[in-house]
């Protein structure tokens, strides 16, 4: 995605960051700081801690701000994560409740990547769905 230009970005997002906090315009905040954890997940060495605070904290402004799509591109992203750190149950417990909220636009790209995801993660050990369970879902 990056090829090798991290840094570039990360300072891009900074600035972005920085500007908004400045201005006071802060619309834009939930989504900044799920891409700049999406930078920092791709460089080597990178701090999950940092990675699922920003996302936290992603997830806390676009509830402030009652912003349904940033959140669950921000659950999703967080879901990913904790997938990584096979932490399925969690994850679960997360993204399921954000993706039954929605009603319309279910061919969207990021619901169509929230269940897919849904899927996975009942499929993996460690959830309580038993593996599968998701399968019946009425959108699959």
């Amino acid at each position: 995605m990056l090829s090798g230009r991290q840094g570039e970005a990360l300072d891009l997002v900074d600035a972005a960051i920085d500007r908004c906090t400045a201005s006071g315009e802060l619309f834009t905040m939930p989504e900044l700081l799920r891409v700049k954890a999406d930078v920092l997940r791709t460089l080597p060495g990178r701090d999950v801690g940092e990675v699922e605070t920003l996302l936290q904290d992603a997830l806390v402004w676009s509830r402030r701000q009652a912003a349904k799509g940033w959140e669950l591109r921000a659950a999703i992203d967080l879901a990913r994560l904790w997938m990584d750190q096979r932490q399925p149950a969690r994850a679960l417990a997360l993204l399921r409740p954000l993706r039954d909220g929605f009603q319309e636009g279910l061919d969207t790209a990021d619901l169509r990547a929230a269940d897919q995801l849904l899927l996975m993660l009942a499929d993996l050990p460690g959830t309580a769905d038993g593996g599968g369970a998701l399968s019946a879902w009425p959108w699959s």
